[in-house]
């Protein structure tokens, strides 16, 4: 998630009070990203792309960091021990430590430009990705699925920022938004992957500050995006209307993740690219994971079958 182009619109105000999310971790991340709440060891785990590397918060507050051999856009937890990952070119799964990693899928080797970005965990237990354009912010990204057998299916191409993807409860629509236009999108799975279909918009850009980059779903069916460069987390319902706000002091939430024993706790990374020294200077956690309590659960987390 680079080179997002924030232009002035008219931003809808919540029908609901804004909160405010606090610093937790100041771990001062140049891309935090992906960041869930697993329900195997109740740790919250999320990966600094730009410095390659893997953070676990765990249970008494003792942060642990894994060095890997790699960027890692994405960390996903599966069924199995381990975790599935988003490395640059590559969908790899890891031993519990992620000191080995064996590869699960190549991704785009004709296309040097594209990197692996977003991630999410579908209801057959596949996981369903995107790319994106790392070099020219051309629109050359594709949201592509890969099913529990590890047979890799594209699903769409002409993305440029591939983010935001979610799917509902029931598993009947996926949403997904390309940043570089900030249009939430939505699909109908009714019939399945092998059919799916675009539904009309979910949410423009201008439904709040900055540009929509990961997401996560509530119990109510209402959808939470963090707003890169925008400064906030918005919850949008069913019916793409703006119902809450929570701010931060920092300008770039770039993911989010409902966790704790009600999962009404969210957890929001940040970053530290794409900020002057004067700005790092007056927000000195940026880069942090922050965390504010919400009044509604988010959904269970999905486990891949990889």
């Amino acid at each position: 998630m680079h080179g997002i182009a924030i232009g002035s619109s008219t931003i809808e105000e919540p029908t609901n009070m804004i909160k405010r999310a606090e610093c937790l971790v100041d771990c001062k991340n140049t891309l935090g990203e992906s960041v869930f709440c697993d329900p195997r060891d109740n740790c919250i785990y999320w990966t600094d792309i730009e410095q390659a590397r893997i953070y676990r918060l765990d249970e008494i507050g003792r942060v642990h960091r894994f060095n890997l051999p790699q960027p890692a856009a994405f960390i996903l937890p599966r069924r199995r021990p381990g975790f599935v990952l988003g490395f640059l070119d590559r969908i790899v799964s890891s031993n519990a430590d992620m000191t080995q990693f064996d590869t699960l899928a190549v991704v785009e080797p004709d296309l040097p430009q594209t990197r692996v970005n977003d991630a999410t965990v579908d209801h057959q237990g596949g996981i369903v990705f995107g790319t994106m354009d790392n070099r020219d912010w051309k629109p050359a990204g594709s949201i592509y699925r890969l099913d529990p057998s590890g047979r890799l299916e594209k699903l769409l191409n002409g993305i440029t920022v591939s983010n935001g993807l979610a799917i509902s409860a029931d598993g009947a629509v996926l949403y997904l938004t390309d940043t570089r236009d900030g249009v939430i999108r939505r699909f109908s799975l009714t019939n399945g992957f092998a059919n799916w279909r675009e539904l009309t918009p979910f949410a423009d850009r201008d439904i709040a500050p900055g540009a929509p980059d990961g997401a996560k779903l509530d119990v109510e069916g209402c959808y939470w995006s963090a707003r890169a460069f925008g400064g906030c987390v918005v919850r949008i319902s069913a019916d793409g209307k703006l119902l809450e706000q929570i701010e931060l002091d920092v300008k770039g939430p770039t993911c989010l993740a409902f966790g704790g024993p009600d999962m009404m706790t969210l957890y929001i990374t940040t970053l530290r690219l794409r900020h002057t020294p004067e700005e790092l200077e007056a927000a000195p956690t940026a880069g942090g994971l922050y965390t504010c309590r919400v009044g509604v659960p988010g959904l269970p987390v999905r486990l891949a079958l990889l």
